[in-house]
């Protein structure tokens, strides 16, 4: 990893945030924010979150942050003794940790080759990594000779502060080594939050937890969170699995339908106008143009096929027609549905307790999926197997959960 992957993302925690970070510095805000995904990767930790105001800190983010912030001002340091410690000079001419830190071991062995024998790498490449490192920075770092290689002045004026760097670099390895040995004692399961007790996903979730331990001897967390959370999360290797109601689009990334529901339509008779009470069509389309519809953000997979749903009904400006209210809390929809008026649309399964209230049911071709989603890898497929194996492969009939026969051989991918 880039020196300058830390210096970026010490800016946009010192700005507070990824576009003031992006402006100070004079940088796309992709580039900003690939940079702080690279260091929370390899550090496997989230240092941001999405919040109202945009992003915040994490509290491991906040935790980390000062030492994140001395490792930046030692970055400053290493090319205050050069020509230009500029930000522009650090971000164009960056430097790697790994050849940063191997200039500091040729320095202790005073040999390139003893160094190389240490490191366990070939001679030629770890000159070709000082000889990088000396051309970032803009100055000869050894004068090399039949005695050894001897360090340069600016060695020496760099030396305490590279030191300083892998100090602070070997105690945030430490804390991310340390969760991820925890990670490997634990299994995390991430999930989209259940809609009501009864509602599917929490049958399956409080079937995978209640038969996890007697079945693998090892102890499971179940963290809630909407979509695009949990799939940033698996990324990061914060879960093993997650159960989320969108697809996987990522390559790295596996997936098996576990449920699909059917959608309806939830309006309280009181709240509509409609002459012909047996048109549902009719009825869903004066709604949506006459009353307000709360529907979840679109870190949501209902979100996404609730589109679908207006766009089939009222065209492809479906925005410019109705009035609507993000919500992303089912309960609270609900509410507003048999108490306030809204309209809403829903997993058909959903039990709302107001007689008032009616469900239209929508084309079979609207339904909600959702999928248990794993990393491409040892561990995610591992993870992938106990819980298929729990689950027994079942699949549940649309819109009622109950079991079906089991899935053929190629059915199970």
């Amino acid at each position: 990893m880039k020196i300058s992957t830390i210096f970026v993302a010490d800016q946009a925690m010192v700005r507070g945030g990824v576009l003031r970070a992006a402006r100070s510095l004079d940088m796309p805000a992709s580039t900003v924010s690939d940079a702080i995904k690279r260091l929370e990767k390899t550090l496997s930790v989230q240092l941001f979150q999405q919040g109202a105001q945009g992003l915040t800190l994490t509290a491991e983010g906040a935790r980390l942050r000062p030492l994140l912030h001395e490792a930046a001002y030692a970055i400053r340091a290493i090319y205050a003794q050069c020509q230009d410690a500029s930000e522009r000079t650090i971000i164009e001419s960056p430097i790697s940790l790994s050849a940063l830190f191997r200039f500091a071991d040729v320095m202790e062995t005073g040999s390139i080759r003893k160094s190389a024998r240490r490191l366990q790498i070939g001679q030629p490449q770890l000159t070709r990594m000082i000889s990088a490192t000396e051309k970032s920075l803009g100055g000869a770092l050894f004068a090399r000779g039949r005695d050894g290689s001897t360090p340069s002045r600016l060695a020496l004026r760099i030396l305490p502060h590279v030191e300083k760097l892998r100090d602070i670099w070997t105690r945030l390895s430490t804390a991310s080594e340390s969760r991820f040995r925890r990670h490997l004692k634990f299994w995390s399961l991430g999930g989209v939050p259940p809609a009501t007790p009864e509602s599917p996903s929490a049958r399956i979730l409080g079937h995978v937890i209640a038969n996890w331990s007697s079945r693998f001897g090892s102890q499971i967390y179940l963290q809630p969170g909407l979509a695009n959370a949990l799939f940033e999360g698996l990324e990061l290797q914060r879960y093993d699995a997650i159960l989320v109601d969108s697809p996987a689009t990522s390559p790295r990334l596996k997936s098996r339908d576990i449920h699909r529901s059917n959608l309806s339509f939830f309006v309280r008779r009181t709240g509509v106008e409609v002459r012909d009470w047996h048109d549902e069509q009719s009825l869903i389309r004066e709604t949506l143009l006459n009353g307000h519809l709360v529907l979840p953000s679109r870190a949501a997979g209902l979100r996404q096929v609730a589109e679908e749903v207006l766009e089939h009904i009222l065209g492809s400006n479906w925005l410019s027609q109705i009035r609507f209210t993000e919500i992303d809390s089912i309960p609270v929809s609900v509410d507003l549905v048999a108490n306030h008026g809204y309209c809403s649309i829903l997993p058909a399964n959903l039990r709302i307790s107001n007689d008032d209230v009616i469900a239209c049911p929508l084309a079979d071709r609207f339904n909600l999926v959702l999928r248990l989603v794993w990393a491409d890898n040892l561990r995610g497929q591992q993870m992938a197997d106990h819980l298929q194996d729990i689950l027994g492969f079942w699949r549940y009939d649309t819109g009622h959960g109950s079991r079906q026969q089991k899935p053929s051989q190629t059915d199970r991918g």
